[in-house]
This record gives structure tokens, sequence and C-alpha cells, in this order.
């Protein structure tokens, strides 16, 4: 809702075959398998998180295989494992304990984090239009994206892009990465 998905396609686009986009596993499942809204409640809410984040983890890890054969530098994930953690009704830490992890180990996990900030927060209106089948609340997606946000800003390689342009975001992304991949050969 930030113009991510915009920029991932940029980014396919801009890096041509360089690039693998690892797909986000929870919209995945709510679009295709989830449908009820009882799948989200509280009463599934362990159970549903550490599926998501299992599947998310094996499905990232597929990539970063395929990436290392094929000799491919970049592999960006839309979202992560991490992101989880603010749909938990047990808090970050309880999130941690649940999938048995570290803030360290995830940090070493992902080179670096780009932040986007959520277009709800600007044009909620043009945020439905995109999403329409987008159940939460402005003030629930604004939430949610501000305890993601307190999650990953501890990163090492955090860069945040704020701005509501979205050609300013795909070329800051792109900027982003690039010095990135240079600075890292």
């Amino acid at each position: 809702m930030a113009g991510k998905t915009s920029t991932l396609f940029y980014l396919k686009e801009y890096f041509k075959d360089r690039v693998l986009i690892v797909p986000e596993v929870p919209t995945f499942f709510e679009s295709h398998f989830f449908k009820s809204s009882y799948f989200f409640s509280p009463l599934f809410n362990r159970q549903v998180n550490k599926f998501f984040c299992t599947v998310q983890l094996q499905l990232e890890n597929i990539f970063f295989k395929i990436a290392k054969k094929e000799s491919i530098d970049l592999v960006v994930c839309d979202r992560s494992i991490l992101d989880g953690a603010a749909y938990y009704s047990h808090g970050f830490n309880g999130f941690l304990r649940l999938h048995n992890i570290s803030i360290s180990s995830i940090h070493k996990r992902y080179d670096a984090v780009i932040w986007m900030d959520t277009l709800a927060e600007h044009n909620f209106e043009k945020c439905v239009s995109l999403r329409p089948s987008i159940k939460e609340t402005r003030k629930k997606i604004v939430e949610i994206s501000v305890c993601n946000h307190l999650i990953w800003r501890s990163h090492p390689n955090f860069f945040e892009v704020r701005n509501t342009n979205i050609d300013y975001k795909k070329d800051s992304v792109v900027n982003i990465i690039e010095n990135i991949m240079k600075n890292s050969k």
C-alpha cells in the first residue's frame, strides 16, 4: 500500500534476470484460502502466525538457494518473516519466542531493509481503491505499519523512503539497492 507492488514490478523490470522477488505469503493465502475472517480471529492467532512465518521462511530459503545456484545477486523479499510480529497478539517478544528466533538472527538474514510508508497514512481512499479487499480500518493499517516500522528500524542497514510520489519511491529504492550492491563487492 506504499507503492510496494509497483516498486517490486519496477525492480523486476529494471534489474531483469539479476533479481528474484520473494512473494508475501499472508496476502497470497488470505486471497486464495483463508477467505473467512475466522482464520484471523484471536482463536487462531498463534497457529496462523506460526503457519505464515514457517511458510515465508521456507519460501525465502528456496529463493536464496535458487539465487546462489543461478548466480543472482539480488533477492528482494516482499515483506519478511518479521512482519507477522505486528499481527501477533502476544507482542514482539512473544513472536520471537513462538518462532524460536532472535532479532540478531533476523538482522543477519537480510542485508538491508528498505521501508516505505503506507499509502493509508496519506490517502486512505486511494489505498482502498487499489485494494478493494482491505478489511482493516485506516487506523488499524497505520497502527500495524507503525509497529512494523518500530521492529525494522533497528536493522543496521535500514533505509527509509518517505514520499507519496511513486516515481520518487521507485527511483529511491533502485538507488539504495545499487549502492548496497556496489558497496558489497
